[in-house]
């Protein structure tokens, strides 16, 4: 649940983000370029650079980083929107970006940690797999994770001293313990939103 309103939240701040973007498409043989960008300024822009013919891949540069998309469905602006997104019943905006990300080559940032996520994922583990954690490790569990260093666009350096604490609760801690706190970027489901609201400015879903 968590996730899946995490990302309801990023398309929404997206789609609000993007109110004033305006959206231009040109063709260059078998290239299409899509600039999505406020008028007169590059704020807010992304640059999407469609190759139809080999490799079938898209290029994304501009304000909101930079990717490598390889889909397997054509690599055109109304074939990635309709692939990657859609309309709900109520009109609201949809994403597929767990599908989006494994047509990721390369990318800017993918994924991006919080501390406050980190703390919730990490007891929704516990409870979930009746684990038991060391004593008062969830009680004072802030000051277990002081010296756990959190970067936005990094999974958490755990020092050593908290790991031998998670490896007394579950020698394979290390198979979960970096997908806690983790969430797909913003910039990445910027993307996908940029896709959609393009395509239905031109016209061309």
């Amino acid at each position: 649940m968590k996730y899946m309103e995490d990302i309801g939240k990023k398309v929404a701040d997206a789609v609000r983000y993007f109110r004033d973007n305006r959206a231009t498409l040109t063709r260059h043989g078998p290239l299409e370029v899509l600039d999505w960008r406020r008028p007169d300024t590059v704020v807010c822009s992304v640059r999407i650079v469609f190759d139809i013919g080999y490799p079938n891949a898209a290029y994304i540069t501009g304000d909101l980083g930079e990717a490598i998309i390889r889909p397997t469905c054509k690599a055109s602006l109304a074939s990635m929107a309709s692939c990657f997104t859609r309309r709900g019943e109520n009109g609201d905006l949809e994403v597929n970006c767990g599908y989006f990300m494994e047509k990721i080559a390369t990318a800017s940032d993918r994924y991006e940690w919080s501390r406050e996520d980190f703390v919730e994922d990490f007891k929704g583990r516990c409870a979930e797999c009746g684990l038991t954690p060391p004593e008062d490790f969830l009680d004072e569990l802030d000051d277990y994770l002081s010296p756990v260093e959190f970067f936005d666009d990094k999974p958490p350096v755990i020092s050593v001293d908290v790991q031998r604490d998670l490896e007394e609760m579950d020698r394979d801690y290390w198979e979960w313990i970096y997908d806690c706190g983790k969430r797909v970027s913003s910039r990445v489901i910027a993307w996908l939103v940029a896709l959609r609201l393009a395509a239905e400015q031109l016209e061309v879903l």
